[in-house]
């Protein structure tokens, strides 16, 4: 069976896979224009990055709004869906 491991993104280096993640998902798969994919509540959110194996395989991120946890930007790679 596979490990699975979900991490806090918090080194430059986790935050690019996350950012990698998004780009394969939105971007190129979902035609998101590349320029959305940094807004406003970037630096404000907490990324966190879904590992198989060791491998990067999922993001997502939470951010407060008013009283409430908001997950956004959910995202995983193709070949670990299903």
């Amino acid at each position: 069976m596979a490990k699975i491991d979900v991490i806090l993104a918090a080194t430059p280096d986790q935050y690019k896979l996350c950012m990698g993640i998004w780009h394969i998902v939105f971007v190129e798969e979902q035609g998101v224009p590349a320029q959305l994919e940094v807004d406003l509540y970037e630096e404000k959110a907490k990324h966190f990055l879904a590992l198989v194996d060791g491998i990067a395989a999922g993001t997502g991120r939470l951010r407060l709004k008013n009283s409430y946890v908001k997950f956004e930007r959910i995202a995983t790679q193709k070949s670990y869906r299903g």
